[in-house]
């Protein structure tokens, strides 16, 4: 159980085999709870972070990221992103989406947003 409150027991899952996983568990723990069972189901994410944070001793600029497989280091910033906006979105395709999710669903619906954050200072940018 991911959440208890004097009424309600909460469990939460992914859009995947997980879900059905977490109703489940919500129903057990209601049942030997006696409280309302409740399930919050998270879809496919569509937004993803990616951040250059630049590293005074390598003088780089490296990336931190929630894209599984995305590591970038540059010199400058104008590399960065042009490294970022060639690597990203197949990073996105391959480790983030199913087969079963492409072949579901339609494409502005799989179509992932990438919030970019420049770093505060730049570096010898």
């Amino acid at each position: 159980m991911d959440c208890e409150t004097g009424t309600t027991v909460y469990e939460r899952g992914l859009d995947k085999r997980s879900s059905l996983d977490s109703l489940q568990q919500a129903l057990i723990f209601g049942v030997l709870t006696g409280k309302a069972p409740a399930a919050f189901i998270y879809t496919r994410k569509r937004n993803f972070m990616v951040k250059a944070v630049w590293d005074d001793k390598t003088d780089v600029f490296y990336s931190e990221s929630d894209i599984e497989g995305l590591h970038i280091e540059a010199v400058t910033i104008a590399e960065f992103e042009e490294i970022m906006m060639d690597v990203a979105p197949e990073l996105i395709v391959t480790n983030h989406l199913s087969a079963p999710d492409i072949a579901e669903h339609p494409l502005k619906d799989l179509i992932p947003a990438i919030l970019w954050q420049r770093p505060e200072s730049a570096g010898t940018a």
